[in-house]
């Protein structure tokens, strides 16, 4: 019940959640299908942060050959 009034405060306070962003670099695989096919960048880019996140951390993720 605690957790519930002070959310219910915080709320009525105004206080937002600073959201961090940027924090993975984009790997040198995906830099390089950005500078080949700008669709792909501009397609990227308009993912949610969230998923741009997913794609980052998949392509930087070792490969099996």
């Amino acid at each position: 019940m605690a957790y519930i009034l002070e959310a219910m405060t915080i709320e009525e306070s105004g206080k937002k959640v600073e959201i961090k962003k940027n924090l993975e670099s984009i790997p040198p695989e995906l830099r390089k299908a950005f500078e080949e096919l700008p669709t792909i960048k501009n397609a990227f880019y308009a993912l949610t942060p969230g998923r741009q996140r997913a794609y980052i951390i998949y392509f930087s993720q070792p490969k099996q050959l």
